[in-house]
């Protein structure tokens, strides 16, 4: 995981904290919005790798309620993503 905001990288190891991070994010319903071609910026950078080392994962996370995969900007149409808990990971 990478901070957008503050340059930190982490790489998250504990299972715990994996689950929390996906858990997080499988508690949103994602509404695809529009295109991201040429937007620069994110707050967080997100690669998951399965056991063989290749990525399984790979997304931005705009801000509580918005997320860039794959060439488009996703925003969550109820719950919203807990940035508190993505930013705890960087304060430890």
């Amino acid at each position: 995981m990478f901070s957008g905001n503050t340059g930190e990288a982490l790489i998250i190891t504990d299972q715990t904290e994996v689950e929390q991070i996906v858990s997080n994010l499988n508690g949103i319903t994602p509404q695809n919005s529009k295109p991201s071609l040429f937007h620069l910026g994110y707050g967080y950078k997100l690669t998951i790798y399965n056991k063989n080392n290749k990525v399984e994962l790979y997304l931005m996370i705009n801000g509580d309620d918005t997320i860039r995969y794959r060439g488009f900007f996703y925003t969550a149409k109820e719950s919203k993503i807990n940035i508190d808990a993505i930013d705890r990971l960087f304060e430890d």
